[in-house]
């Protein structure tokens, strides 16, 4: 049964679908992160809400949302925000965008940091 046109789920289905097509990385991730941000919604709340009928104003602001998205913006120059070590964090083009990876090397330096303190 396909879901209702002007629904959560129907939308986030065809806005993975977009994304996938254009070969972005997570589509159905950022898709979520995308919508749930504007909403302002955590995103498992969208799974309670998939019913649920959107208005064309949030409709237009996801899929240019989305059309940014399929031009490989990143997902947090889009939402304006990133989380980072427990924060959030306000970003824009002007500032790289904190990695997973940069969060191992906060974790490595401050468990060094213990070790040190013990000695």
């Amino acid at each position: 049964m396909q879901p209702e046109k002007d629904t959560i789920l129907y939308i986030l289905t065809k806005s993975q679908e977009y994304l996938k097509n254009l070969g972005v990385p997570n589509p159905r991730l950022d898709a979520e992160i995308l919508l749930s941000d504007l909403l302002s919604l955590e995103r498992i709340k969208l799974y309670s809400n998939f019913d649920k009928k959107l208005s064309e104003v949030i409709k237009n602001e996801y899929r240019k949302r989305i059309k940014e998205r399929g031009n490989f913006k990143p997902v947090a120059y889009i939402t304006g925000k990133k989380y980072f070590y427990k924060s959030e964090f306000i970003v824009n083009q002007t500032v790289l965008i904190p990695r997973p990876e940069t969060e191992e090397l906060v974790e490595w330096i401050l468990e060094k940091e213990r070790e040190v303190k013990l000695e």
